[in-house]
């Protein structure tokens, strides 16, 4: 007959894992169960994917390593999304500064300041679907046309501000300036070098062509520039002259045809007719 040794060993070990496991089942199920009544609900996928994407912009691999537990702990995911949320916030406002600052932008009265009731023709829905910045996203070009002091440069630097705003790279220069600048480079390595970091930012502003002539040499380097950025990225450019009066700008250089044609491909052309704002302002101080 069989008998069982009573006084053999039993396997402890493993009994001992299992009961283990269900304690710290047991108290997983309590912590959660404890911060859904503190107030803390569970996190939904929607939600942990919205944690996971910042996470992701940060780079905090090790928390995304996490995920798991932090599901678990809804009142730990709570507070990473909200610390996720703070550091994003700072490096927006970090990369705002040093983009503004990069971008030379003039500083601008606000669009609330416009007297969108002064110019006596002015395409103002033109105006407001330009500040969509669609025409950014879609590498498309504006052209602010109308005589001196009427709101072309404050206009077209609220638009580099707004595109600053929603995390786009801006440069604003003069005709002037930005022609005579690359003319005096002499060094082609730097000359490629510049040319092609005009071509890069997403909207290069362009203020007051017109006022001033310029040289062949100064036709060619503009219509290069134009010629980078066609299709690829947006520009911008007021001017006091109409499209056919650039030729004689250019001493009527045979690059100019085909600048206008690049540049007017996709264009939004906003002629704006008034008298200048500072005779305005002249004229409502006289009457005080």
């Amino acid at each position: 007959m069989n008998t069982k040794d009573t006084n053999e060993p039993h396997n402890t070990k493993g009994t001992k894992d299992n009961k283990d496991n269900k304690i710290n089942k047991a108290n997983d199920k309590n912590e959660l169960t404890a911060e859904v009544k503190m107030g803390f609900t569970p996190v939904t996928t929607e939600q942990w994917n919205n944690i996971e994407e910042k996470l992701t912009k940060l780079g905090w691999q090790g928390l995304l390593r996490k995920s798991e537990h932090f599901k678990s702990h809804p009142e730990e995911a709570h507070w990473l999304n909200t610390l996720c949320q703070y550091e994003l916030e700072e490096k927006q406002h970090k990369s705002y500064a040093r983009r503004l600052k990069a971008s030379k932008l003039k500083c601008s009265k606000p669009l609330s300041e416009f007297d969108w009731a002064w110019p006596t023709d002015c395409n103002t829905e033109r105006i407001k679907g330009l500040l969509s910045l669609d025409f950014i996203r879609a590498h498309e070009n504006a052209i602010f046309m109308g005589p001196t002091g009427i709101g072309k440069t404050m206009l077209a630097s609220n638009l580099g501000d707004l595109a600053l705003s929603a995390g786009m790279t801006v440069y604003f220069t003069t005709a002037a300036k930005l022609l005579n600048e690359i003319e005096m480079i002499t060094n082609n390595g730097k000359l490629r070098l510049k040319l092609n970091r005009l071509a890069k930012y997403d909207l290069l502003i362009i203020d007051e062509l017109g006022y001033k002539k310029f040289s062949n040499r100064h036709a060619d380097i503009l219509y290069e520039i134009i010629e980078s950025r066609h299709k690829q990225k947006s520009t911008v450019i007021t001017t006091n002259l109409l499209l056919s009066e650039w030729y004689s700008l250019f001493d009527n250089n045979t690059t100019v045809i085909p600048l206008i044609d690049r540049l007017i491909e996709k264009c939004y052309i906003v002629k704006i007719e008034a008298k200048s704002y500072r005779y305005k302002q002249a004229m409502e101080s006289s009457e005080s």
